[in-house]
């Protein structure tokens, strides 16, 4: 019996490649997003999966989960200026 061991390397390339994918869809579907605006909104899987006012709340939601982007829904002509 052969058994496939997954190394916590392999683990976190994996999240952060969701990640990644999470951050992309944000960016292009932040215009359809206005229905959240001046709310945080957490993303996983290229979908909304938590809104809220605080990102504590989601942030202790989703503890633990690295692929998750929680991110703040801002009016969409808004340029940061750093």
């Amino acid at each position: 019996m052969v058994t496939a061991t997954v190394s916590e390397e392999e683990l976190l390339t994996a999240d952060l490649q969701e990640f990644k994918r999470n951050v992309v869809w944000f960016i292009e579907n932040r215009r359809n997003l206005q229905e959240h605006l001046d709310h945080y909104v957490a993303v996983d899987r290229q979908k909304v999966v938590g809104v809220a006012w605080d990102p504590y709340v989601l942030n202790r939601r989703f503890a633990g989960r690295r692929e998750v982007y929680i991110t703040w829904v801002g009016p969409p002509d808004l340029l940061w200026v750093l």
